[in-house]
C-alpha cells in the first residue's frame, strides 16, 4: 500500500492542455539557415549567426599583465607580514600582562589596581586582536584576485 500525502499537503492545479495546431512543429534548418517551412508568425526568421556582432570564439587571447600580477603579491606578502607582527605584539602584551598576575598572586599582597590593569591588557589585547585580524582579511579579501589561487586569510 503506498503512502498518500495528507489531505492538507498543497499540490498544483491541474492545466488544460492546449491544442497541437498551437505549437507549430520544429521548422527544418536548411544549409543557408533559412527556414524550409512557411513560418506563420509573419516575423522574419532570425539570424542564425550574425557577423561582427557576436562574436562565437575571442579574437584576441587574454592579456596578462605581470607587474600587476607581481604588486598584487607583494600587497599579500604585506598583508601577510603585518598580521605575523601583530599577533607577535599581541603575544607579547598578553605574556607581559600574565607576568604581571602571577606575579600579584604571588605576592599576594598587591594593590587591586594593579591586578584590574593586568586583566584589563588582555582584554584589551585580545580584542584588539581580533579587530586588527578582522581587517586585515577584509583587506585581503579587497584586493583583486584575478589568479586561480585564493589567499587564504587564516595564515
Amino acid at each position: 500500500m503506498m503512502p498518500r500525502p495528507a489531505p492538507s499537503t498543497p499540490r498544483p492545479l491541474p492545466r488544460k492542455r492546449e491544442r497541437a495546431t498551437k505549437h507549430p512543429a520544429i521548422a527544418l534548418v536548411s544549409v543557408n539557415g533559412t527556414s524550409m517551412q512557411a513560418d506563420s508568425s509573419g516575423l522574419p526568421p532570425a539570424k542564425a549567426i550574425q557577423k561582427g556582432k557576436a562574436p562565437l570564439t575571442r579574437r584576441k587571447p587574454i592579456q596578462t599583465n605581470e607587474a600587476l600580477a607581481d604588486t598584487r603579491q607583494g600587497r599579500l606578502a604585506r598583508l601577510d607580514v603585518l598580521r605575523i607582527e601583530i599577533r607577535t605584539l599581541i603575544a607579547d602584551v598578553s605574556h607581559a600582562a600574565d607576568v604581571e598576575l602571577l606575579d600579584l598572586m604571588a605576592d599576594e599582597v598587591g594593590s587591586f589596581a594593579r591586578h584590574k590593569a593586568a586583566q584589563e591588557a588582555r582584554t584589551w589585547a585580545a580584542t584588539a586582536g581580533i579587530t586588527l585580524e578582522t581587517g586585515l582579511m577584509q583587506l585581503a579579501l579587497a584586493l583583486p584576485q584575478h589568479t586561480e589561487q585564493r589567499h587564504d586569510p587564516t595564515n
